[in-house]
């Protein structure tokens, strides 16, 4: 509505109100990421704001702010603000961007009227959820995960520090987003400093030598030059890519060559180089690189005039008439790229608007531990297997199946179904799950049609204190508990010999267990 009302005002052309209506979308997730590399444990609120309803809204924004980011770069002392992101006020923020882009926005798209509202809509529509039913708004600061949070940060802070480098004027003054670094001759202007940012609270260090990313910077008292060394954080554990990963060759030759290079770029002094460099050769050679290939590369990155290094190099534009494949890079298929050359040649070669083209083979990386385990990776889950209910509309077996292609046991762990299934499926294994308590049983039969018959049989006629009831019958004669409703399963798997049925009843037991999941078979005591 707010985006209709800015197009009816002309604040917003026709074209951008289009482009910026969500389609599929959907509230960020919620995650934290801790900052190992501080001396006090503290972590990072991260929202992943793919699909948000406000996506496009910030990419706008982004968009709009980023190249005065780009233009405005700021100007011994370090300084680091606390929480930067999710500390930074509204509506403070939008007075403050609205009056940098006064005389800046010049668009037929969009209005300063518009931009603001716009920014206002980001700011103050930050919905997010954490875990499954746990629904929250950011009621200060902007969502670190969000597209434009960087560029909004960026000309927030410079729009403060730029009052304050105008009046006092330090020697130096250098800044790359949250952590700043200043030269100067007086240390009043120190608390100054700390106060120039209105509510944001900035942490000052002042010493001979000062840590400034991964700087270690000190002043000769001598030349009066800044010296510069390598600095690593205390937490560093130099886990550098193994030989044994699966990784393309190039990926190995090129990192010794990168961080040898990167070392010759910070180190003022040939002295700090060759002493960074020793260590990092053992630290490389215990990663399993070899000794005389980085030895190789030492020897050439040393002869390098540490002067060619500091220059920026601007990257080529993308190449035209160049088509690019993404597969997934496997170690065992190493001339995947000779194989694909011959069939684009042989298919393609021979079509007069291909003839021009050329290929490129980009490599995806397959998912690994930290994909799975820190960054929310769900296993693919295939959409072949299934229960298949059959043609009888009455079929009291098929009432109570479960048709999903995978068991949902915790919030972000599914089991997928393995065998297509039906009721007339043999020698299966097979999960019940009562929906009312969120109970498992884990059961084996020859006959999933005989079995379910006869759970229904005993939950029907149940009778308290009988010494052959069993724990199905018990526990869907419990209160509250209707199974008509309550009552579900699924076949995890069928053809299987009895062997293999046992092995895999135990397995799934096992599984359950140290999920915390609760069982209703006999031998488990859950009362």
């Amino acid at each position: 509505d707010k985006l209709l009302e800015l197009y009816e005002n002309s604040h917003i052309s026709e074209e951008l109100f289009l482009n910026l209506i969500p389609t599929r979308a959907k509230l960020g997730t919620f995650k934290i990421l801790p900052k190992l590399h501080k001396k006090t444990f503290t972590c990072r609120p991260i929202i992943n704001y793919k699909n948000h309803p406000t996506t496009f809204l910030c990419i706008l924004v982004d968009l709009i702010l980023r190249p005065f980011v780009k233009e405005y770069k700021s100007f011994l002392a370090t300084g680091d603000f606390d929480s930067l992101y999710s500390n930074i006020d509204h509506s403070d923020c939008i007075n403050v961007i609205g009056d940098f882009l006064r005389d800046k926005l010049i668009s037929s798209h969009i209005s300063l009227v518009g931009f603001i509202a716009i920014l206002n809509l980001i700011l103050e529509n930050n919905y997010f959820s954490f875990k499954e039913f746990c629904f929250f708004v950011q009621k200060l600061g902007i969502a670190m995960g969000s597209k434009c949070g960087p560029s909004i940060a960026n000309i927030y802070v410079y729009c403060y520090e730029k009052k304050w480098l105008y009046i006092y004027r330090p020697f130096f003054y250098v800044r790359y987003i949250d952590d700043i670094f200043v030269v100067f001759d007086n240390l009043d202007i120190l608390e100054t400093l700390r106060r120039a940012f209105g509510s944001l609270k900035l942490n000052i260090e002042h010493k001979e030598t000062v840590n400034f990313l991964d700087l270690n910077i000190t002043l000769d008292k001598f030349s009066n030059n800044l010296v510069f060394d390598l600095y690593s954080k205390p937490t560093n554990t130099f886990c550098y890519l193994s030989t044994f990963s699966n990784h393309p060759d190039f990926i190995f030759e090129n990192l010794p060559k990168f961080l040898f290079i990167k070392i010759r770029r910070i180190c003022s002094n040939l002295t700090d180089f060759t002493k960074n460099s020793l260590r990092l050769t053992k630290q490389l050679i215990e990663r399993g690189y070899i000794r005389s290939k980085i030895d190789k590369v030492f020897n050439m990155v040393f002869k390098l005039d540490r002067n060619d290094l500091l220059d920026y190099k601007i990257k080529p534009f993308r190449e035209k008439d160049v088509i690019d494949f993404k597969i997934n890079f496997d170690i065992n298929s190493k001339d995947f790229k000779g194989v694909f050359k011959k069939a684009f040649v042989k298919y393609f070669g021979n079509i007069e608007e291909t003839k021009k083209l050329r290929f490129r083979l980009i490599n995806k990386m397959q998912n690994n531990l930290s994909s799975i385990l820190v960054h929310d990776f769900k296993f693919p889950v295939s959409k072949s297997f299934c229960y298949q209910k059959c043609s009888n509309v009455d079929c009291s077996i098929c009432r109570f199946a479960d048709i999903s292609y995978s068991i949902k046991l915790k919030d972000n762990f599914f089991l997928p179904i393995w065998d297509i299934s039906s009721c007339n499926s043999l020698n299966c294994v097979y999960v019940i799950y009562c929906k009312l308590c969120n109970e498992y049983y884990i059961g084996r039969t020859n006959s999933i049609k005989k079995r379910i018959y006869k759970h229904i049989y005993d939950i029907k006629n149940f009778k308290p204190f009988k010494l052959n009831s069993t724990s199905i019958s018990i526990h869907f004669n419990l209160k509250f508990h209707i199974f008509q409703e309550h009552f579900k399963f699924y076949i995890y798997r069928n053809n299987l010999s009895e062997k293999t049925r046992l092995n895999l009843e135990c397995f799934l037991i096992n599984l359950f267990l140290k999920y915390d999941l609760k069982l209703i078979n006999d031998f488990i005591l859950n009362i």
